[in-house]
C-alpha cells in the first residue's frame, strides 16, 4: 500500500503486488522512492471488498477469496434482477503509458478461473499496447479491441482508483 511497506520488505521480496486502491500518483512515489520493481492489476473482476479482504464468498460460497477461490457473491443478482454489490471490470489498457511512466514492472491480468479465449484476448490487447508504446507508435486501444476485450466477459469497465483524483474527485493524503 505505501513506500515504508515497500521498504520493510525489499530486502526478502523481488516483485511487490500494488494494492488496487492506488491512484497513479501513489504508485509513482512508490516507485520513485523505493526503486522497487512493482506488479500492478490491471484488467479483471474488482473485488468489492478493501484491497480483496473479502468475508462475503466464504460466508454464502463457503469458499475464501482471500486465498484465490472467490465465489463472486458479490455479483449475484439480489432482490430480483438486480445486482446490488456488483463492481465494474478494471481495465487500465488505456493507462499503458501511464503505467510504464510510473516505474511498474509487471502487468497483472484476472486470469484464475477463466476461460483461455479470455486469458488469451485479454493478455494480447495487453502486448499490444506494450509493443506499440515502446516502439513510440501508440495509441489508445480501438474502439473494435474494446467491444473484443467486452465480448470476452464484461461487467463494464472501469479505471478504479487509479485516475480516480486526477478527475476530481478530491485528493487523498499518501501514506508515504
Amino acid at each position: 500500500m505505501n513506500s515504508p511497506a515497500v521498504e520493510l520488505w525489499k530486502k526478502d521480496v523481488d516483485l511487490f503486488v500494488l494494492a488496487r486502491e492506488l491512484t497513479k500518483e501513489e504508485i509513482k512515489h512508490i516507485a520513485a522512492t523505493t526503486k522497487a520493481r512493482l506488479e500492478v492489476f490491471v484488467h479483471g473482476h474488482l473485488c468489492i471488498s478493501y484491497s480483496g479482504q473479502c468475508l462475503i464468498s466464504s460466508l454464502i460460497g463457503k469458499r475464501s477469496g482471500n486465498r484465490g477461490l472467490c465465489a463472486s457473491s458479490c455479483r449475484k443478482q439480489y432482490n430480483g434482477d438486480q445486482y446490488l454489490l456488483s463492481a465494474k471490470d478494471l481495465s487500465l489498457i488505456n493507462s499503458i503509458p501511464d503505467l510504464v511512466d510510473a516505474g511498474v514492472s509487471s502487468l497483472k491480468i484476472e486470469g484464475r478461473m477463466k476461460p483461455p479465449e479470455y486469458v488469451a484476448t485479454t493478455t494480447r490487447y495487453y502486448r499490444q499496447q506494450i509493443d506499440t508504446y515502446n516502439k513510440k507508435h501508440y495509441q489508445p486501444v480501438s474502439e473494435k479491441a474494446t467491444n473484443t476485450l467486452k465480448l470476452a466477459f464484461n461487467r463494464n469497465f472501469t479505471a478504479g482508483f487509479f485516475d480516480f483524483f486526477s478527475r476530481g474527485f478530491g485528493n487523498r493524503q499518501s501514506n508515504g
